[in-house]
């Protein structure tokens, strides 16, 4: 049992983390999928694909030629541009990563976590946290922040834990220091929110304000992303310098990318309304149908020429 739990290959390499209760509860209980369960994996194993090779890849040139040389692509924009794709390519990547592997394990009547809940769309860090990797995060609550007490000894030591849990999940992604300085970079974030009293709004309660917030948010987050993609942080520093005080400099991304990002926010804003993609799961059958064909057709026309591998694949 316990070998078959190390290494059923869906989730394997780089998560969703399964726990040991949720895997063995499938296992000792299985069923065969329903028609239900095969059409949302078969579904969820093309849209994790689109959001990998159509989004995420295509994200990923554009940060690769920004980082690989930031001197070539002086200011504002660039700087703003090329950390941003790279926000968008990590959580393309994983999250099409997550999805693959919850929908092939689904496939054979095993039901992972959800692992992702479209955290680009939230309005403070903290919500990040509960909305990005969830698995990792209920994880490090559970082992790390809640055993070295979490928030049941006053403010200060609150604060302490959570610095300790994000410099910890730091750590975990590589040992370097730049990963280090990105853990202890949310984690300040993290403790100022939680001093300020900064929560999570949705949008039907306070529309404005968390219209606001959400691209505020998002550039708190693409900061902290700088120092965990440059390859040191003497780059860092140099980005970091263009993005705050250089002068505007011109874009890197073309306009049919652009076009690309921008559906996918209504995409993405249709499923956090409406949920769409389980009404396209128990739809008609021609539903899905073609929404596959529409995949397929997305994959053909976005798609980069050379494979690229996972970014989790390396932590």
């Amino acid at each position: 049992d316990y070998a078959l739990f190390i290494a059923f290959f869906p989730q394997m390499v780089a998560g969703p983390i399964v726990r040991a209760r949720e895997f063995f509860r499938d296992l000792y209980n299985w069923q065969s999928p329903t028609r239900y369960e095969l059409r949302r994996g078969i579904l969820l194993i093309m849209l994790g694909l689109v959001k990998k090779v159509a989004l995420a890849d295509q994200a990923g040139a554009i940060c690769d030629r920004y980082f690989a040389n930031p001197a070539a692509h002086p200011g504002m924009l660039p700087a703003w541009i090329g950390a941003a794709a790279f926000a968008v390519e990590v959580y393309f990547d994983f999250s099409g990563y997550s999805d693959m592997a919850i929908g092939m394990a689904q496939l054979f009547g095993f039901h992972f976590p959800e692992n992702f809940r479209r955290p680009l769309l939230s309005d403070c860090l903290t919500e990040y946290w509960h909305r990005w990797n969830m698995t990792l995060s209920r994880w490090l609550r559970d082992y790390l922040y809640i055993a070295l007490g979490g928030n049941r000894r006053g403010s200060l030591l609150t604060i302490r834990n959570l610095l300790i849990t994000m410099l910890l999940a730091g750590l975990w992604h590589g040992a370097a220091w730049h990963y280090v300085a990105w853990g202890g970079f949310v984690g300040v974030v993290l403790c100022l929110e939680r001093a300020l009293g900064v929560r999570p709004l949705s949008f039907r309660e306070r529309p404005l304000l968390h219209s606001l917030r959400v691209p505020a948010a998002f550039g708190v987050f693409t900061l902290s992303l700088v120092v965990f993609r440059a390859p040191d942080m003497k780059t860092a520093g140099v980005i970091y310098g263009q993005m705050l005080t250089g002068v505007v400099g011109g874009s890197i991304v073309s306009l049919w990318q652009l076009v690309l990002v921008a559906g996918t926010l209504v995409l993405a804003i249709l499923e956090e309304w409406l949920g769409w993609f389980e009404r396209l799961v128990t739809g008609p059958r021609w539903a899905p149908a073609i929404a596959l064909a529409l995949m397929f057709f997305t994959l053909e026309l976005f798609s980069v020429p050379d494979a690229v591998p996972f970014i989790y694949f390396q932590f």
